[in-house]
């Protein structure tokens, strides 16, 4: 169960505390074999055992897709990031989950099709030029992402 998780880096403390409490507990955990996560001396020893907050009641996977499908958006029309939204209520253990920092990552490529027959709304160039503008930080990816603060790569993976 999610609800159970425990910390990907020390398999101690439980995944909803790292998640929702210490976000940037030790980043360098992944890259540190046997590495222990160092939880802030006020954590009690009860929240090492009992999640973030044993007074509330623990955010389901069901409750968590039917405030999702409460918002102003046809139900399911996000597809994955939807899912990872629920996700995400249920690890924080919070129906307002919060992501700190993060990085959008674009993967530019052609289908492969090199006929004349219309299979896409654009001729093979406009790949290209696209992701030109993308490099030079002119398209609507580069603006979000300076808004957002979230870092972006883009990446080149068969653009003839």
């Amino acid at each position: 169960r999610a609800e159970d998780a425990k910390c990907f880096a020390c398999a101690q403390i439980p995944l909803a505390w790292c998640v929702a409490r210490a976000p940037a507990l030790q980043p360098n955990l992944r890259s540190s074999p046997g590495a222990r996560c160092q939880p802030p001396s006020s954590m009690k020893a009860a929240e090492k055992t009992s999640g973030p907050d044993e007074k509330s009641k623990p955010v389901t996977l069901a409750e968590a897709k039917t405030v999702m499908d409460s918002k102003a958006k046809p139900p399911g029309s996000l597809g994955l990031v939807e899912h990872w939204g629920q996700q995400l209520m249920v690890l924080q253990q919070t129906f307002t989950p919060q992501v700190l920092k993060g990085t959008a990552l674009v993967y530019a490529g052609d289908h492969g099709i090199l006929l004349d027959e219309a299979v896409a709304p654009c001729p093979i160039e406009c790949t290209g030029q696209v992701f030109e503008t993308m490099t030079a930080g002119g398209a609507t990816c580069n603006v979000l992402s300076r808004i957002h603060d979230v870092r972006l790569e883009l990446y080149d993976v068969g653009i003839y």
